[in-house]
């Protein structure tokens, strides 16, 4: 590691461990602040092409760094989200369908639900989740709007937070992982876990999916670091930056 690797290293861990607001940021309201993504890089994905990490890797989409995936879980919630196909020509499709304009041309949500259950934003006129046709099954089609489990995590090695997002193939692995977890019958981030990154096939091709493995408890410093990011980013943890190159 260069002096000026290290130097940047020592920098990012004193952000990361500090309890309140960094200086110099007391007066905006996290509320307006997206929290990044802890993400399995897929064939799909724009940090492939641009040679951030090879397909498999695991990365901080913020600090644009391949992680090992040992993480401290600080809060679990449910989502739902209608995004924009990639592909131009299927974008299209979907919103001359819909009768939607894409005024920006950077349109890539349709409808999310924060919750699970209402939608936080509909460009559709959504009112609820339950009984939507995008949220139902077609036979073995998935539906358009997908379910994710959501987990703001805390990164051991790059000490940085991050949100781990379970849908499509993977969302069972993240079911799995809340469900363990709530048995353990203590908070959330008095353990740490890691990303067993695995490739997986179907009809569609080879994809990696991210089943969670238990590490152990953390240590004190570890705790008290976690309970202080739990205690900061609580309340804003439903604003996260969203991609659709998740597995099938």
């Amino acid at each position: 590691m260069s002096k000026q690797q290290a130097v940047i290293k020592q920098e990012e861990r004193g952000l990361a461990q500090s309890a309140g607001p960094s200086r110099g940021f007391e007066y905006m309201d996290t509320a307006d602040v997206s929290i990044p993504q802890i993400k399995v890089l897929q064939a799909t994905s724009p940090e492939v092409k641009e040679r951030i990490g090879a397909m498999g890797d695991i990365i901080h989409t913020a600090a644009n760094t391949v992680t090992e995936g040992i993480f401290i879980p600080l809060v679990i919630w449910n989502t739902r989200c209608f995004f924009v196909p990639r592909d131009q020509s299927k974008k299209l499709q979907l919103l001359q369908e819909l009768g939607v304009e894409d005024d920006s041309g950077f349109l890539s949500i349709l409808c999310m639900s924060k919750d699970g259950q209402v939608p936080s934003f509909s460009m559709i006129g959504k009112e609820k989740c339950h009984g939507c046709k995008f949220a139902q099954w077609v036979g073995n089609t998935p539906p358009k709007c997908s379910q994710s489990i959501n987990v703001l995590a805390y990164l051991v090695d790059l000490q940085l937070p991050g949100v781990i997002r379970f849908s499509g193939a993977n969302y069972r692995y993240g079911k799995k992982f809340r469900d363990s977890a709530l048995w353990l019958g203590a908070d959330l981030f008095a353990n740490k876990y890691k990303l067993d990154v695995q490739l997986a096939r179907n009809n569609k091709g080879e994809f990696y999916v991210t089943p969670v493995k238990l590490v152990g408890k953390v240590n004190d410093e570890e705790y008290a670091t976690a309970e202080a990011l739990y205690n900061r980013f609580f309340s804003v943890v439903q604003r996260i930056e969203t991609d659709d190159d998740a597995p099938f």
